[in-house]
């Protein structure tokens, strides 16, 4: 088992990741892709402020960290946010575990709204900032 935790800086317009899997039980965690997506709250089908893909090394009891992109680094997006629009971030990756054959699928952390604050750097946060329910499912479609 393992916590996956994404925290969330803006850099005034550009939304900035740093990603951490850590290893807490059981087999070696063997990461596949994860992403963080920036999203645009509006009616309908959200839109996308930006996509940053990537991947974690392995986690186990010898090793059981694994920081994206660093321990003090940041992904972030080529695009700019503008300041008449609220969003969200999505994040979501897959998995597999030493001495399965399955990938699993960790299940998506959907953050709170957040928006530029008044057309400042500044950005707010309306809703808490992260609700995680990890899920595992197998490539056989159960519940692990």
């Amino acid at each position: 088992m393992f916590d996956f935790s994404v925290r969330q800086a803006s850099n005034g317009q550009r939304p900035r990741w740093r990603n951490l899997l850590i290893w807490d039980y059981g087999p070696t965690v063997i990461p596949q892709e994860f992403t963080n997506n920036c999203r645009i709250n509006q009616a309908g089908a959200h839109g996308y402020c930006g996509q940053n893909p990537f991947f974690f090394g392995d986690v186990s009891s010898a090793t059981w960290r694994s920081w994206r992109p660093s321990e003090t680094g940041y992904y972030s997006n080529s695009s700019l946010t503008s300041d008449s629009s609220q969003y969200h971030d999505d994040h979501y990756g897959s998995f597999m575990a030493s001495g399965y054959s399955y990938i699993f699928c960790a299940s998506m952390i959907h953050t709170g709204r957040w928006d530029r604050t008044g057309g400042t750097l500044r950005v707010t946060y309306h809703e808490d900032q992260l609700t995680l329910a990890l899920v595992f499912v197998g490539s056989d479609g159960r519940a692990v």
